[in-house]
């Protein structure tokens, strides 16, 4: 075999084989996303990478201004205008600025109304690319949140871009501790609210943390290079851990993580050639969590 070839062979040897679909039937899962015209090669990423999953079905995308909301609509694509449109006319929104906060602010409140209609959510930042069907990797042991480790300070340790909820009465709570906790505090960042709202709950919570091997922060993948030295192929990549915007979107073309087409094959293909043979920087030590 080429070494591609074995590459792509390589999965996580603790996947539980199980019939996921029981427990997270499709009809019961909405991915959700929220996105903005002025990022929009990820839009183009996330569309193309959730078709190549053949979960295009599954994706709600609500959209921060006009022009991408019309264009979604264009195309197909489920999507929801943003409350309040914007009004960022499509520009990049600055991380510190009214208009970004007011988008993701958007989404507990969002994702609190399809708990509450019996949907399980997988919220997908626009900037994370799928290399395998995530929902096959989460094996129904009864969990209400599936998160990522974010390596970060406590306060904001878990990451509030990607995570799966169950429609579970502990998972609710804490979207709603969350909004309310955003109403009294109107300039927090999301992830810093996310992480007080889990820990408010933790007692009454069940918590699973994605294996940072194969369900990728920025930082493991890149600055600390694990993916490479492992030689694995990821479930998930986060393109976080990078600024500007210019210099994330080069970085995941280069290491072939950008879905320019809706093929899987492609996608994977590009992904190990880049990365094979590639491996720099120290490996990362045993990986242990301690929930805070």
């Amino acid at each position: 075999d080429r070494p591609e070839q074995q590459l792509l062979t390589l999965r996580p040897p603790d996947r539980v084989r199980t019939n996921v679909q029981q427990e997270y039937p499709p009809s019961n899962t909405t991915i959700l996303a929220f996105v903005n015209s002025g990022y929009w090669p990820w839009v183009e990423h996330l569309l193309n990478n959730v078709a190549a999953l053949g979960l295009s079905q599954h994706l709600l995308v609500v959209a921060e201004d006009r022009p991408c909301f019309n264009t979604l609509r264009q195309r197909g694509v489920r999507a929801q205008l943003a409350a309040g449109d914007g009004g960022s006319g499509g520009k990049l929104l600055p991380y510190n600025s009214k208009a970004y906060k007011s988008l993701v602010h958007q989404m507990p409140r969002q994702v609190l109304r399809l708990l509450r209609s019996g949907q399980a959510v997988f919220l997908l930042d626009a900037d994370v690319t799928l290399l395998a069907n995530p929902l096959e990797y989460l094996a129904p042991t009864g969990y209400d949140l599936y998160v990522q480790d974010d390596f970060r300070e406590v306060g904001a340790r878990i990451n509030g871009g990607f995570f799966f909820a169950r429609p579970t009465p502990g998972a609710q709570q804490v979207f709603e501790d969350m909004l309310a906790y955003i109403d009294e505090h109107p300039d927090i960042y999301n992830q810093p609210a996310f992480n007080w709202a889990l820990r408010r709950n933790r007692h009454r919570l069940r918590i699973k943390v994605f294996d940072p091997l194969y369900f990728v922060n920025g930082l493991t993948m890149f600055q600390r290079n694990a993916v490479s030295k492992m030689r694995v192929i990821p479930v998930a990549v986060h393109h976080n851990w990078a600024e500007p915007q210019a210099y994330k979107l080069r970085r995941a073309v280069e290491s072939g993580l950008l879905a320019q087409r809706p093929y899987l094959d492609s996608l994977l293909m590009n992904f190990s050639r880049s990365v094979y043979g590639q491996a720099r920087g120290p490996t990362p030590g045993p990986y242990r969590y301690d929930w805070p």
